[in-house]
């Protein structure tokens, strides 16, 4: 198809010497995080471009990721515009995260307007402290919105914006539980749970689309989608012809308003305890969850009991209706077995480092 793909951000799927790298698996150029331990500094010693090391100017501590991240993001796009060359430009930032360390000039629009809880301090020492954890975080998400409108500026000087479709979202739900903000900011809307868990306040995001004259403004869909239908997504929109092994759906008769909307049987999550980097076999029954139409199953913990919610009635997942639903129980209880693949952890190489 000709496309110019770019990876600006975090990455996470293999280190440096791997074959998880982006650039071995599709991408032309990248540049940012390839560690998930590396991406919760926000002020890193070293970013990566490709697979080589990049020194921070100045060292640890002087340097802002995600400013440095923004600007080469909006370099490729200036690039392949002006170049004619159609472009893929993803660009996970690492904002809002932590650790909770952004630059001041974010944080003076919230300094002494929002009440403070308690310091953050990590007593892992793992990641940064911050006095004002609140403050920080609404300095991160302006920031965030900041880089959003340099792209949307950058698409728009080059002359690109009814050319382009641009996708934003989240990768999970909100983690502000996890450093005791207190439900200060409701980041879940008054769903249950956070990020790390499987209830809709973890796993439930909002996508926004905008392709002018394409996606209708201000059009809104409950069509539920994830990850899996990214793929199918983007080839049908740039015209490649989907690999027939995903397990995805394109939803592109949803964003324009044409066609019948292929509807998924299900969708599936778990999450392993990744408790040993040795070769022991995975909890026999993980955290997992089941989306069906309107019902949802979560197991929220590791061999625990199947929970039922009628999400068409109860978003929240207040009530764990299954007793009622012996029948739709058996369903989710299946699918839970038949979509559960039982990987065995494999040892890491003898010279593996933790960036």
């Amino acid at each position: 198809m000709g496309y110019k793909s770019g990876c600006f951000g975090k990455w996470g799927l293999g280190d440096v010497n791997t074959t998880g790298v982006p650039t071995k698996q599709g991408f032309d150029a990248f540049f940012g995080y390839l560690h998930q331990v590396h991406a919760h500094y926000q002020y890193p010693g070293y970013l990566i471009d490709d697979e080589e090391l990049q020194p921070a100017p100045g060292g640890e501590g002087k340097q802002f990721a995600n400013d440095v991240i923004a600007g080469m993001a909006n370099g490729f796009i200036r690039q392949y515009s002006r170049k004619k060359i159609p472009f893929f430009c993803y660009v996970p930032f690492t904002l809002p995260h932590l650790e909770l360390l952004v630059p001041g000039d974010s944080m003076v629009p919230y300094d002494g307007k929002i009440p403070e809880g308690e310091p953050f301090v990590d007593p892992k020492r793992h990641y940064g402290n911050q006095a004002k954890p609140r403050t920080a975080y609404a300095a991160m998400v302006s920031r965030l919105d900041d880089y959003v409108g340099q792209l949307m500026a950058t698409l728009e000087s080059e002359k690109q914006v009814e050319n382009t479709i641009v996708f934003f979202c989240s990768d999970n739900g909100s983690a502000t539980a996890l450093w005791n903000d207190g439900g200060f900011f409701n980041s879940t809307g008054g769903l249950r749970g956070h990020k790390q868990n499987f209830y809709e306040g973890g796993i439930r995001t909002p996508m926004i689309v905008r392709w002018p004259g394409k996606v209708k403004a201000g059009a809104a869909s409950a069509q539920p989608w994830m990850f899996q239908d990214v793929l199918p997504t983007l080839a049908e929109l740039s015209g490649a012809k989907t690999p027939p092994d995903v397990d995805g759906v394109s939803v592109v008769p949803t964003l324009l308003g044409k066609g019948k909307q292929a509807q998924p049987e299900y969708l599936y999550w778990e999450l392993p305890k990744f408790t040993s980097m040795k070769g022991d076999p995975l909890d026999e029954v993980p955290m997992q969850a089941v989306r069906m139409g309107k019902w949802k199953a979560v197991r929220p913990q590791a061999n625990g009991k199947l929970e039922l919610y009628d999400l068409s009635k109860d978003p929240a997942e207040k009530s764990d209706v299954a007793a009622q639903n012996p029948a739709v129980m058996t369903k989710m209880e299946g699918i839970c077995k038949m979509a559960r693949v039982v990987p065995r952890r494999q040892s890491q190489p003898d010279n593996w480092q933790w960036h």
